[in-house]
């Protein structure tokens, strides 16, 4: 049973921020190098000091002392809440969500809210593998600011129209908070304080099953991190704060939820040249317009993708019988990326096909692979027989970003 709740949410305090476009940031696993730097230099007090936090160097009487990353976010959060440039809210209730986009030159609009998941093994599904590594650094967060800083996202099958309904009541309010970011995405909340509609959220929930869209790395973090607390309790109820985490949801059939594919670059050729013969039709396309329109007319049939090399653009086909048909194209070209003795290291990954072409042109990689992005009914039903997908297999757009809402526990 999927159980969730409302919460006193810590966030920004609009009196001394002023502008909350400046303060908030995309989720930690998606910004570029490039952008950190923006975001450093953006505002003093933009999210980015405690997602991706830095360490600093302090002077212990006469002897100079390295703050790690981790202990240095934990004082500049607890700094700022001192401070009140971190408030906590007045209400415990959920928050009523909607991100208003541009998509291919058309307005959408996506609704959903924020509350907090009870973790649990049962009706919440993921569809992506997860590493180690960046596991092992969310967790060390976790640990020292006690504080889910982001957001993880799930999507769940609206059919009562549950998400419209509140929409309906709650927006003709003027929302609390309203955010043109610097991608032009118009964000705004609205608190759910009316018990009624509280209990009604609740009810819904309880019967269905979520699939987390993006944040596998923090959920699992956050599952981690309630048994390593739990074990110092004597008397566990599981209601303790750490049993939840902070979750944005919305319904897998919104209009607004676009899913993008996620591009790669290979910065080393291995065998891969010899290896793309023995299973793929290869074929030389005019320019990358026609490539696209290729790859998605074929998508439907078979496993298709494109490939950049030397300015010139190709589709690759795969021959018939080579494989099974139930493998998707991100699974085939993990596949080929193996058998070419490739690691994560040798391969970039760009939800923008200009920056994989970007990065052929300017030598910092070899070929470019362009891959169809995934439709909402595979991820479901991949997720629901409990498989997983490589990671970097979706990008759900837009983005839930990193400092509207904060979930510090107690």
């Amino acid at each position: 049973m999927v159980k969730i709740k409302p919460l006193r949410v810590t966030l920004y305090n609009q009196r001394l921020i002023g502008n909350l476009s400046k303060v908030i940031c995309p989720p930690y696993d998606v910004i570029t190098s490039k952008q950190i730097e923006e975001y450093y230099k953006l505002h003093p007090f933009n999210m980015i000091k405690l997602i991706l936090s830095r360490p600093r160097i302090e002077m212990l009487g006469d002897k100079k002392v390295e703050i790690n990353r981790y202990t240095n976010a934990r004082n500049i959060f607890f700094d700022w809440l001192k401070k009140d440039i971190l408030i906590r809210d007045k209400f415990k209730c959920f928050y009523l969500y909607e991100q208003s986009f541009l998509f291919k030159k058309q307005e959408r609009r996506r609704i959903g809210f924020f509350g907090l998941l009870r973790l649990s093994d049962e009706k919440i599904f993921s569809h992506e593998h997860t590493k180690e590594k960046p596991k092992e650094d969310r967790l060390l967060l976790l640990k020292s600011t006690e504080a889910n800083l982001c957001p993880i996202f799930v999507i769940f099958r609206d059919e009562e129209k549950i998400l419209n309904y509140i929409y309906k009541l709650s927006s003709k309010r003027t929302p609390f908070i309203e955010i043109k970011d610097r991608d032009r995405i118009h964000h705004r909340l609205w608190r759910i304080t009316k018990s009624s509609l509280i209990d009604k959220l609740k009810r819904v929930l309880e019967k269905k099953e979520v699939y987390i869209a993006d944040g596998h790395h923090r959920y699992e973090t956050a599952c981690t991190y309630r048994d390593l607390r739990k074990e110092g309790i004597e008397n566990f109820t599981g209601r303790e704060d750490f049993n939840y985490i902070l979750t944005y949801f919305t319904d897998s059939e919104s209009e607004g939820l676009v899913i993008l594919a996620v591009h790669r670059a290979i910065k080393r050729r291995a065998e891969i040249s010899k290896i793309l013969k023995i299973y793929f039709e290869i074929e030389e396309k005019k320019d990358k317009l026609e490539l696209f329109r290729s790859m998605e007319r074929l998508s439907k049939r078979s496993c298709v993708f494109g490939m950049y090399k030397d300015k010139r653009f190709f589709s690759l086909h795969l021959k018939k019988s080579v494989l099974s048909d139930r493998i998707t194209d991100v699974e085939l070209l993990n596949f080929i990326f193996k058998e070419s003795n490739l690691e994560t290291k040798d391969i970039i990954y760009s939800e923008d096909a200009n920056r994989i072409i970007e990065a052929i042109d300017k030598n910092e990689a070899k070929l470019g692979f362009f891959l169809n992005p995934l439709r909402v009914s595979c991820i479901l039903e991949i997720a629901s027989e409990k498989k997983r997908l490589p990671s970097k297999s979706s990008y759900f757009y837009p983005k839930v970003p990193s400092g509207l809402l904060i979930n510090k526990f107690k």
